[in-house]
This record gives C-alpha cells, sequence and structure tokens, in this order.
C-alpha cells in the first residue's frame, strides 16, 4: 500500500467521525433549543396571569390618588388610541402583538371594573341588610319597652 492511500483513508476516516459529530451535537444543541425556547414561551405568555399593574403600565396609566383603577371611559380612550396606532396594516406600520398586548390589557382592567363593582354592590346590599336588621332590632326594643311601661 502506498502512503498516499494510508493518508487518504485517514483523512476520510477522520471527516466521517468529525462529522457524525457534529451532526450528533447539532440535533442535541436544536432539542435544547427547543425546550427552552418553549419554556420562555410558557413564561411570556403565561395564560391568564395579567396583573393590574402591568396592564396599567402597558395602556400607560395610574391608579387614581384614592386607590381606584381610572374610569371605564378613560380606560376605554387609551386602549382604542394604542390600538389603532399599531394598526398591523403594512404602510401603516404597527404591531399585531402589540395591539394584542394592548387588547389584553383593556379586557382585564374591564373584568376588574366589573369585579369591583360586584363587590361595591354586595357590600352596600350588606351595609342595607344589616341596617334593615338594626331597625327591627330597634322597633323591638322600643315595643319592648312601651310594653315594660304598660
Amino acid at each position: 500500500m502506498s502512503w498516499q492511500r494510508i493518508v487518504a483513508q485517514v483523512v476520510i476516516t477522520g471527516t466521517q467521525i468529525v462529522g457524525k459529530a457534529f451532526l450528533q451535537a447539532y440535533r442535541q444543541a436544536a432539542a435544547n433549543a427547543g425546550k427552552d425556547a418553549v419554556k420562555a414561551a410558557g413564561g411570556a405568555v403565561r395564560r391568564g396571569a395579567m396583573s393590574e399593574s402591568e396592564a396599567l403600565e402597558i395602556l400607560n396609566m395610574k391608579k387614581t390618588p384614592d386607590g381606584k383603577l381610572p374610569p371605564r371611559e378613560e380606560l376605554e380612550a387609551f386602549y382604542i388610541k394604542y390600538f389603532e396606532a399599531n394598526d398591523p396594516h403594512p404602510k401603516k406600520g404597527g404591531s399585531l402583538y402589540l395591539q394584542s398586548k394592548f387588547y389584553r390589557a383593556n379586557e382585564f382592567l374591564q373584568e376588574q371594573h366589573d369585579i369591583n363593582e360586584a363587590e361595591e354592590a354586595g357590600s352596600e346590599e350588606n351595609v342595607d341588610s344589616s341596617d334593615n336588621n338594626n331597625d327591627e332590632k330597634h322597633e323591638k326594643d322600643v315595643e319592648g319597652d312601651s310594653q315594660e311601661k304598660k
């Protein structure tokens, strides 16, 4: 066997080994990247886990000085302003992703308004019913006092 033939076989065998190792490393990296991407996407989306402060920040708003949410009309005005400014039409250059963030923030804050209003209505009913109970107790006390006097 000539030395050229031996060198050629060594080069071919080495290339095969390096190629297989590279292919295996590439497959492993692709698999790991897929797992990391899924984890990152899952952390970013967090379905249904938007906080009130995050929603207010997205719409560039703040709570009122008394700690309540801004009025519905103001929320809607800011939502429409930012939603329309990010129209994804090619001529306008907006972003569908940003539009979805504005939509979800508005949706969350409107739901919070509904919850707050329901809680306020529930607490008002409790106050009204306790007032009625107090009135009834007072009337019974007055009746009891008047009967004792007789």
